[in-house]
């Protein structure tokens, strides 16, 4: 029995193909150094409550609350931010463009130092009191 052999080439195309369609099932390849999914859903208009409003990559004057509450984050840029506590472990809310999303402000009173971990240069206080 004869066993057809292939150009060099053609094998190579051949395997790229297979590769390439396993690997990636037909979902696209993220650019490099794009923001990871994130959470929130579609921005709803006026919200109740304090809330935490992005525009143009600032995060606005310092935001005080009780204790506790839930705030909401909305963005209306176009690309995701986060809202995340410099110190590890207090808060970290992730929300898409154009989205919203809430969370929990810490239950001791103090100042809360924050910023967006793909734009560091956005910077915020959470006052809780």
């Amino acid at each position: 029995m004869r066993t057809a052999r292939l150009p060099a080439a053609v094998a190579v195309v051949a395997l790229t193909l297979v590769t390439g369609a396993a690997a990636g099932c037909g979902a696209p390849t993220p650019a490099p150094n794009s923001a990871p999914s994130t959470r929130g859903a579609p921005m709803t208009g006026p919200v109740e409550g304090p809330a935490i409003t992005i525009t143009a990559l600032n995060f606005g004057d310092p935001l005080t609350v009780p204790p506790g509450a839930q705030i909401t984050v909305l963005n209306s840029d176009d690309v995701a931010h986060t809202v995340t506590s410099k110190v590890k472990g207090q808060f970290d809310v992730k929300v898409g463009g154009n989205a919203q999303a809430t969370f929990a402000a810490p239950t001791t009173p103090g100042r809360y130092p924050y910023y967006c971990v793909y734009h560091p240069g956005m910077v915020g206080v959470l006052i809780v009191q």
